[in-house]
């Protein structure tokens, strides 16, 4: 998960909602300001996970999302019911607005991100495991 939330928050919340367990890593703000950009903590999580961009897809419920996927050549999907309004997210350049958590894995696999194609140039985590929906838990 790449959250604009503090990493701590994030992880207490996850926690507390027991979805921690479905989730490889989680990557958020830490308190001294380091990757408090978006941009720069998904390059991060890109890195150490290795997941190559053409394999990943960012799901965002802002445009400062998209635009970090952007920035590294990630597929981004447009979360329409984050914090953000479907106006923002529907100007964003997403390559599509999800209107409906239930419509997200067939949107992605649609994309082909998951196929056995992708998994194999990539490491063997499932690229829409990463995905950032403003820290809110779906």
């Amino acid at each position: 998960m790449c959250t604009a939330r503090p990493r701590r928050s994030a992880e207490q919340i996850l926690q507390h909602l027991g979805l921690v367990s479905y989730l490889d890593s989680i990557y958020g703000a830490e308190e001294d300001g380091r990757f408090e950009d978006k941009a720069e903590l998904l390059g991060l999580l890109l890195t150490r996970e290795q997941v190559s961009p053409q394999c990943a897809v960012m799901v965002g419920d802002r445009a400062s999302d998209i635009a970090a996927a952007t920035v590294h050549g990630v597929r981004a999907i447009a979360a329409s019911w984050g914090y953000g309004t479907r106006e923002e997210v529907a100007a964003s350049g997403a390559l599509a607005v999800c209107d409906d958590p239930g419509d997200l894995v067939f949107m992605i696999r649609r994309m082909g991100a998951g196929s056995r194609e992708h998994h194999d140039r990539s490491r063997a985590s499932a690229t829409h495991r990463y995905v950032d929906v403003g820290g809110q838990a779906r």
